[in-house]
Protein backbone atom coordinates (compact mmCIF):
# COMPACT_ATOMS: atom_id res chain seq x y z
CA UNK A 1 0.00 0.00 0.00
CA UNK A 2 2.84 2.40 0.79
CA UNK A 3 4.29 1.68 -2.64
CA UNK A 4 0.98 2.60 -4.29
CA UNK A 5 0.86 5.82 -2.31
CA UNK A 6 4.38 6.73 -3.34
CA UNK A 7 3.48 6.29 -7.01
CA UNK A 8 0.39 8.43 -6.56
CA UNK A 9 2.43 11.10 -4.79
CA UNK A 10 4.94 11.17 -7.63
CA UNK A 11 2.18 11.40 -10.22
CA UNK A 12 0.49 14.24 -8.37
CA UNK A 13 3.81 16.08 -8.06
CA UNK A 14 4.34 15.83 -11.81
CA UNK A 15 0.83 17.14 -12.46
CA UNK A 16 1.48 20.07 -10.13
CA UNK A 17 4.72 20.85 -11.98
CA UNK A 18 2.87 20.77 -15.28
CA UNK A 19 0.19 23.13 -14.00
CA UNK A 20 2.82 25.54 -12.68
CA UNK A 21 4.72 25.38 -15.95
CA UNK A 22 1.56 26.28 -17.87
CA UNK A 23 1.35 29.64 -16.05
CA UNK A 24 3.13 32.30 -18.11
CA UNK A 25 5.97 34.14 -16.43
CA UNK A 26 5.44 37.90 -16.14
CA UNK A 27 9.05 38.96 -15.66
CA UNK A 28 10.99 40.25 -18.66
CA UNK A 29 14.76 40.34 -18.37
CA UNK A 30 16.66 42.34 -20.97
CA UNK A 31 20.39 42.05 -21.53
CA UNK A 32 21.96 45.39 -22.41
CA UNK A 33 25.27 45.30 -24.26
CA UNK A 34 27.59 48.30 -24.43
CA UNK A 35 28.18 49.34 -28.04
CA UNK A 36 31.01 51.73 -28.98
CA UNK A 37 31.03 53.31 -25.52
CA UNK A 38 33.91 55.78 -25.27
CA UNK A 39 35.12 58.02 -22.46
CA UNK A 40 37.39 61.08 -22.35
CA UNK A 41 39.56 62.10 -19.42
CA UNK A 42 38.58 65.23 -17.51
CA UNK A 43 42.21 66.15 -16.72
CA UNK A 44 44.29 65.20 -19.78
CA UNK A 45 44.07 63.73 -23.29
CA UNK A 46 43.64 60.09 -22.29
CA UNK A 47 40.69 58.16 -23.72
CA UNK A 48 38.94 55.01 -22.56
CA UNK A 49 36.64 52.32 -23.88
CA UNK A 50 33.96 50.44 -21.95
CA UNK A 51 32.69 47.00 -22.99
CA UNK A 52 30.47 44.29 -21.53
CA UNK A 53 26.83 43.90 -20.65
CA UNK A 54 24.31 43.82 -17.81
CA UNK A 55 20.88 42.23 -17.40
CA UNK A 56 17.95 44.26 -16.12
CA UNK A 57 14.52 43.03 -15.01
CA UNK A 58 11.94 45.48 -16.37
CA UNK A 59 9.31 44.29 -13.87
CA UNK A 60 11.25 44.34 -10.60
CA UNK A 61 13.62 47.10 -11.82
CA UNK A 62 16.52 45.03 -10.51
CA UNK A 63 19.97 44.59 -12.09
CA UNK A 64 20.36 40.82 -12.06
CA UNK A 65 23.86 40.53 -13.44
CA UNK A 66 26.69 42.62 -14.85
CA UNK A 67 30.14 42.15 -16.35
CA UNK A 68 31.69 45.44 -17.49
CA UNK A 69 35.28 46.38 -18.24
CA UNK A 70 36.67 49.88 -18.80
CA UNK A 71 40.17 50.16 -20.23
CA UNK A 72 42.52 52.94 -21.16
CA UNK A 73 43.17 53.01 -24.89
CA UNK A 74 46.92 53.69 -24.67
CA UNK A 75 47.64 51.62 -21.56
CA UNK A 76 46.83 48.05 -20.42
CA UNK A 77 45.16 49.28 -17.24
CA UNK A 78 41.60 48.10 -16.77
CA UNK A 79 38.76 48.61 -14.33
CA UNK A 80 36.52 45.57 -13.86
CA UNK A 81 32.96 45.63 -12.56
CA UNK A 82 31.45 42.15 -12.27
CA UNK A 83 28.85 40.50 -10.12
CA UNK A 84 30.41 38.03 -7.70
CA UNK A 85 33.70 39.84 -7.30
CA UNK A 86 34.63 41.22 -3.89
CA UNK A 87 32.83 44.48 -3.04
CA UNK A 88 31.16 44.73 -6.42
CA UNK A 89 27.63 46.09 -6.53
CA UNK A 90 25.14 47.62 -8.93
CA UNK A 91 22.27 50.05 -8.47
CA UNK A 92 19.68 51.94 -10.46
CA UNK A 93 18.38 55.47 -9.84
CA UNK A 94 15.20 56.77 -11.45
CA UNK A 95 15.59 59.87 -13.61
CA UNK A 96 15.38 61.16 -16.14
CA UNK A 97 18.05 60.50 -16.91
CA UNK A 98 18.14 57.07 -15.30
CA UNK A 99 21.49 56.27 -13.71
CA UNK A 100 23.01 52.79 -13.64
CA UNK A 101 25.95 52.61 -11.25
CA UNK A 102 28.47 49.75 -11.10
CA UNK A 103 30.96 49.88 -8.24
CA UNK A 104 33.98 47.94 -7.00
CA UNK A 105 36.34 48.42 -4.06
CA UNK A 106 38.20 51.33 -5.69
CA UNK A 107 35.90 53.08 -8.12
CA UNK A 108 32.72 53.12 -10.14
CA UNK A 109 31.26 53.37 -13.63
CA UNK A 110 27.95 55.15 -14.26
CA UNK A 111 25.83 54.99 -17.39
CA UNK A 112 23.03 57.50 -17.99
CA UNK A 113 20.01 56.72 -20.16
CA UNK A 114 17.51 59.36 -21.31
CA UNK A 115 14.58 57.14 -20.37
CA UNK A 116 13.86 53.99 -18.41
CA UNK A 117 15.02 50.75 -20.00
CA UNK A 118 11.57 49.18 -20.20
CA UNK A 119 11.88 47.57 -23.64
CA UNK A 120 14.58 45.97 -25.72
CA UNK A 121 16.13 48.01 -28.51
CA UNK A 122 18.88 50.57 -28.96
CA UNK A 123 19.36 53.46 -26.55
CA UNK A 124 21.88 56.27 -26.97
CA UNK A 125 23.66 57.05 -23.72
CA UNK A 126 23.01 60.47 -22.22
CA UNK A 127 26.29 60.47 -20.32
CA UNK A 128 28.23 58.63 -17.68
CA UNK A 129 31.42 58.68 -15.66
CA UNK A 130 34.39 56.46 -14.81
CA UNK A 131 36.37 56.92 -11.62
CA UNK A 132 39.25 54.80 -10.36
CA UNK A 133 41.20 55.48 -7.18
CA UNK A 134 44.08 52.99 -7.30
CA UNK A 135 44.81 53.10 -11.04
CA UNK A 136 43.62 56.66 -11.26
CA UNK A 137 40.99 57.47 -13.83
CA UNK A 138 38.50 60.29 -14.13
CA UNK A 139 36.60 60.37 -17.39
CA UNK A 140 33.18 61.20 -18.81
CA UNK A 141 31.25 59.15 -21.33
CA UNK A 142 31.65 60.85 -24.70
CA UNK A 143 29.57 58.53 -26.84
CA UNK A 144 28.05 55.12 -27.24
CA UNK A 145 24.85 53.11 -27.10
CA UNK A 146 23.15 50.28 -25.26
CA UNK A 147 21.70 47.46 -27.35
CA UNK A 148 19.05 45.45 -25.52
CA UNK A 149 17.78 41.96 -26.28
CA UNK A 150 15.20 39.97 -24.31
CA UNK A 151 16.62 36.90 -22.56
CA UNK A 152 14.42 33.97 -23.71
CA UNK A 153 12.21 32.41 -21.05
CA UNK A 154 11.91 28.60 -20.73
CA UNK A 155 9.73 27.15 -23.48
CA UNK A 156 6.43 26.06 -21.93
CA UNK A 157 5.91 23.37 -24.56
CA UNK A 158 9.30 21.85 -23.72
CA UNK A 159 8.42 21.79 -20.01
CA UNK A 160 5.09 20.07 -20.70
CA UNK A 161 6.75 17.50 -22.96
CA UNK A 162 9.28 16.77 -20.23
CA UNK A 163 6.43 16.23 -17.75
CA UNK A 164 4.65 13.81 -20.08
CA UNK A 165 7.84 11.85 -20.69
CA UNK A 166 8.35 11.65 -16.93
CA UNK A 167 4.84 10.25 -16.42
CA UNK A 168 5.38 7.65 -19.14
CA UNK A 169 8.67 6.64 -17.53
CA UNK A 170 6.99 6.23 -14.14
CA UNK A 171 4.29 3.99 -15.64
CA UNK A 172 6.91 1.82 -17.33
CA UNK A 173 8.93 1.48 -14.12
CA UNK A 174 5.78 0.49 -12.24
CA UNK A 175 4.85 -2.07 -14.90
CA UNK A 176 8.37 -3.52 -14.79
CA UNK A 177 8.16 -3.83 -11.01
CA UNK A 178 4.83 -5.70 -11.24
CA UNK A 179 6.20 -8.03 -13.90
CA UNK A 180 9.26 -8.65 -11.75
CA UNK A 181 7.03 -9.81 -8.85
CA UNK A 182 5.25 -12.26 -11.13
CA UNK A 183 8.55 -13.99 -11.92
CA UNK A 184 9.37 -14.70 -8.28
CA UNK A 185 8.90 -18.19 -6.74
CA UNK A 186 5.27 -18.94 -6.00
CA UNK A 187 5.70 -18.93 -2.21
CA UNK A 188 7.34 -15.50 -2.24
CA UNK A 189 4.89 -14.08 -4.79
CA UNK A 190 1.95 -15.23 -2.67
CA UNK A 191 3.59 -13.76 0.42
CA UNK A 192 4.09 -10.40 -1.24
CA UNK A 193 0.55 -10.41 -2.59
CA UNK A 194 -0.80 -11.26 0.86
CA UNK A 195 1.21 -8.45 2.44
CA UNK A 196 0.01 -5.85 -0.15
CA UNK A 197 -3.64 -6.90 0.21
CA UNK A 198 -3.68 -6.00 3.87
CA UNK A 199 -3.33 -9.51 5.31
CA UNK A 200 -0.68 -10.73 7.67
CA UNK A 201 2.75 -10.01 6.14
CA UNK A 202 4.38 -13.35 5.29
CA UNK A 203 7.62 -12.66 3.36
CA UNK A 204 9.67 -13.85 6.37
CA UNK A 205 7.67 -17.06 6.62
CA UNK A 206 8.08 -17.63 2.91
CA UNK A 207 11.81 -17.26 3.21
CA UNK A 208 11.78 -19.73 6.10
CA UNK A 209 10.01 -22.34 3.94
CA UNK A 210 12.53 -21.76 1.15
CA UNK A 211 15.41 -22.30 3.59
CA UNK A 212 13.84 -25.52 4.88
CA UNK A 213 13.35 -26.68 1.31
CA UNK A 214 17.01 -26.17 0.62
CA UNK A 215 18.02 -28.12 3.73
CA UNK A 216 15.83 -31.10 2.81
CA UNK A 217 16.90 -31.09 -0.83
CA UNK A 218 19.39 -33.88 -1.73
CA UNK A 219 21.88 -31.41 -3.13
CA UNK A 220 22.16 -29.74 0.28
CA UNK A 221 22.70 -33.01 2.23
CA UNK A 222 26.24 -33.41 3.56
CA UNK A 223 28.32 -36.08 1.96
CA UNK A 224 28.43 -39.29 3.99
CA UNK A 225 31.57 -41.40 4.13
Amino acid sequence: MSSMLSWRAIRRLCLILLSVASVPCQATVVEWTLNDVTLASTIDARTYTAVGSFSYDTQSLFIEGWNLVAKEDSDPRTWIFKRGLWRNSASWTLGPPDVFTFSNDSGFLTLLTPASLTNAGTVTLAGGHLFGAFDFADANVSGGKLVGSVIPEPNIEVLMTFGLVTLIGIRRIRAAAINGHSKLPSDLSNALASGQSGGTPTPVAARGRMVRARRTSPIWQPLRT
